[in-house]
């Protein structure tokens, strides 16, 4: 069967750390990025806005933090 032929997924998409790659299990209420662990949260919570910004307009999440 040709992938363009097959049926959607029924499976969830998986969730990827904005950071890292990795799965992610978690995100950050305040900034709503995705995160894989402690240490990635750390460095989430220390980034300025602007970056923020950026990293949800990659995924296309991009909005105005309050």
């Amino acid at each position: 069967m040709n992938p363009i032929e097959s049926p959607p997924s029924m499976h969830p998409c998986k969730k990827i750390c904005d950071i890292t790659g990795y799965e992610a299990p978690y995100s950050d209420p305040r900034t709503n990025l995705r995160y894989a662990n402690a240490e990635v949260f750390k460095l989430i919570r220390s980034l300025p806005n602007e970056y923020v910004q950026r990293y949800l307009a990659q995924r296309n999440a991009a909005v105005v933090l309050k």
